[in-house]
């Protein structure tokens, strides 16, 4: 899926209005991609198990490129076991859906 920059923009904005301008801020904004770090407050229950815990990320949205947007673990809190973190230290969340859906879906 290729992201345009509009939508990237629309995107970016998005997480920004959902989790504060305090805790998650634009880094950079070039013609390439858009990067956006902070914290976010991850609130899920699933099998029984629930998770609210904050992290710090980097999220790396690619413009008009076939790569996926990708968020990045900054504090290395994500246990290793995790079956989505690669070596890179890239946790990508519900990859297989993502063409069909938007960015904080990802989150």
């Amino acid at each position: 899926m290729i992201i345009s920059k509009a939508v990237a923009v629309q995107q970016a904005n998005s997480l920004l209005h959902l989790y504060n301008y305090r805790k998650l801020k634009i880094c950079t904004m070039e013609e390439t991609e858009i990067v956006l770090a902070g914290s976010v407050l991850i609130n899920r229950s699933a099998k029984g198990f629930q998770l609210c815990k904050e992290y710090s990320v980097k999220i790396v949205i690619p413009i008009e490129s076939e790569k996926l947007p990708y968020v990045l673990d900054i504090d290395n809190q994500i246990d290793e076991s995790y079956p989505h973190r690669y070596t890179d230290n890239c946790a990508l969340k519900r990859m297989q859906r993502f063409a069909s859906a938007s960015l904080l879906d990802l989150i």
